[in-house]
């Protein structure tokens, strides 16, 4: 996949002149950020994840608020990222596909409840019968039962029945959940079918209804010359810090799970389009945003809706989708009551390392800390065992050795991680992008703390000893 080895580090980081410098912009809690803030921070973040390129859009109150295009789009052609350059969305395609599906069921085309097979049989599941139980609405929940692609490693459990390289099931439909590509290219093919048309016009059908209509007018979802002439290239990140320069994806046809093609200041218009309920009737926004299909069902915390991932945070319900193949990574996030939210792209495989400090950032208006506060700290008020308000998580329990605070989750105590103090009863892991913030009564003693995890879930714990 990867054809060739560039030892070029990342020396230049360019930025372009697209910043809104008369916005104010402020965190997800209001705190104002200074764009030289948000400059540095990305510089930095870039360099740590030898990051070629990038671009991000921040949106305050359902407006873009701060823009950048930074580093190069091709290391080896020394190609700057402007606002003209397309990186692969991968994945965040899921979000534009179940806009226009819900456009569709709008217009009477299709059903989310009606089972696929009485619009289109498919072929290539049709050997087992259960796949007549699959909707749109669990092609787009992620509860059809599809692998995510059919050549995936393939269960044990199914490897004596599934011939490699065959779709198949891996549980009845609308049963669990389960990320599944195949079952968003299962509802393209019908609907392309449903307008006689196939893949590549149903991506021309999109692009003219979705990305036009909402002027993103220089995203695609299927190759096109403007493609050719200002696509990003792709690179993994090696441990040396070096990028081998991958393959590139031609996407001639519509793939509804991965082929968009897009930037942060055009896609940051989809994601204003959903803030504010364009081209969509609010009760379909609403199904959109609903809780679909829960990730552990137990806890309610974290669902699928309809081409989206929610979360109910502290902060309200975040909007969410990440991409990520392997050379190009992804991840837009919003809070469609606060109007708030970013999206970002990059070109190479580093999104976890940028993308959980950016959110920390947007939420907290500063980075993540790195250094232990210089106060003092009586570590020893801190130790005990405390119970989850979440019956489905495990107790933690805080204890000291040599002077120093760790916390594990019970019967885990292998696994320990130093607590940092950020400030008095504010400590941070430096292992994970996690902060504990310390609980006192009117008496001063500690009976409990607040778990803040990846910057949006929260969980409260009580002191039980």
């Amino acid at each position: 996949m990867f054809s060739s080895k560039n030892n070029l580090f990342l020396t230049i980081i360019f930025c372009s002149l697209t910043t809104f410098c008369t916005a104010q912009i402020k965190s997800l809690n209001g705190k104002e950020i200074l764009p030289t803030a948000i400059d540095a921070f990305l510089k930095k973040e870039m360099a740590a994840g030898s990051i070629p390129g990038l671009s991000i859009a921040i949106i305050n109150n359902g407006k873009v608020v701060y823009s950048r295009e930074m580093g190069l789009a091709d290391i080896e052609q020394q190609t700057k990222v402007t606002p003209q350059t397309l990186f692969e969305a991968a994945s965040l395609t899921k979000s534009v596909f179940a806009y226009y599906v819900l456009r569709q069921v709008e217009k009477g085309l299709i059903a989310l409840d009606t089972p696929l097979y009485k619009y289109m049989p498919y072929p290539d599941i049709a050997y087992d019968e259960r796949y007549k139980l699959i909707t749109a609405r669990m092609a787009l929940s992620h509860t059809t039962g599809f692998p995510n692609w059919r050549d995936d490693v393939v269960p044990d459990s199914l490897s004596t029945k599934v011939k490699k390289g065959s779709l198949y099931l891996n549980f009845r439909p609308g049963t669990q959940v389960s990320y599944s590509g195949e079952g968003f290219q299962y509802l393209a093919k019908t609907i392309a079918h449903l307008l006689n048309t196939n893949l590549r016009g149903l991506g021309e059908i999109m692009n003219k209804e979705v990305c036009t209509s909402l002027g993103m007018t220089n995203s695609t979802l299927i190759r096109n010359n403007y493609v050719n002439q200002f696509k990003a290239s792709g690179y993994l990140r090696n441990d040396d810090g070096s990028n081998w320069k991958g393959d590139f994806e031609t996407f001639d046809e519509l793939n509804a799970a991965a082929s968009l093609r897009s930037n942060a200041p055009e896609f940051a218009k989809f994601m204003i389009a959903l803030i504010n309920n364009k081209g969509l009737k609010k009760q379909s926004m609403n199904e959109m945003f609903k809780d679909q299909a829960y990730d552990n069902p137990p806890s309610h915390t974290a669902a699928k809706g309809l081409g989206v991932f929610i979360h109910h945070t502290s902060a309200g319900d975040r909007i969410s989708h990440n991409g990520n193949n392997q050379i190009f990574n992804a991840d837009y996030i919003m809070y469609p009551d606060k109007k708030s939210g970013f999206v970002i792209f990059i070109n190479n495989n580093m999104e976890e390392h940028i993308m959980q400090h950016l959110e920390y950032f947007f939420k907290h208006g500063q980075e993540y800390p790195v250094k232990d506060a210089d106060i003092p700290i009586d570590v020893n008020s801190y130790v005990g065992e405390y119970r989850s308000s979440d019956p489905t998580t495990p107790n933690f329990v805080l204890l000291t050795e040599k002077g120093k605070l760790f916390v594990y989750v019970k019967n885990n105590s292998q696994r320990k991680y130093e607590l940092h103090p950020a400030a008095k009863d504010d400590f941070f892991l430096n292992e994970v992008i996690a902060k504990l913030v310390f609980i006192r009564d009117k008496n001063g003693m500690i009976i409990g703390f607040e778990k803040e995890q990846q910057s949006f879930y929260n969980e409260k714990f009580r002191k039980i000893d």
